[in-house]
């Protein structure tokens, strides 16, 4: 999602972008964690980055969930346990 690229990028208008997308997606199941996560990486939130891990688990996006997990130190090994059991080498993290 775009959100995910402005927050990535630095962009200074992200927050004001993150903002729009929330109130013009509302309900939207997929949209939802995907904004808190975007949102919860550009304030360095690792309350709004576990809020987005649950909202993909709760749509079965178990990918996803685990990718989140690793955003946060203290899920961070769980979320990569999740990825091996997926299949898939964890992501690069800095």
């Amino acid at each position: 999602m775009a959100a995910e690229v402005w927050t990535a990028r630095g962009e200074p208008a992200a927050a004001d972008r993150i903002r729009q997308l929330r109130a013009s997606l509302a309900g939207h199941l997929w949209a939802a964690p995907c904004l808190l996560r975007a949102e919860g990486r550009l304030r360095r939130d690792p309350d709004l980055l576990r809020a987005a891990a649950d909202g993909f688990a709760a749509i079965d996006a178990r990918f996803e969930e685990a990718v989140t997990l690793t955003m946060v130190d203290d899920t961070r090994a769980e979320g990569r346990a999740r990825l091996r059991a997926l299949g898939c080498a964890g992501p690069a993290l800095p």
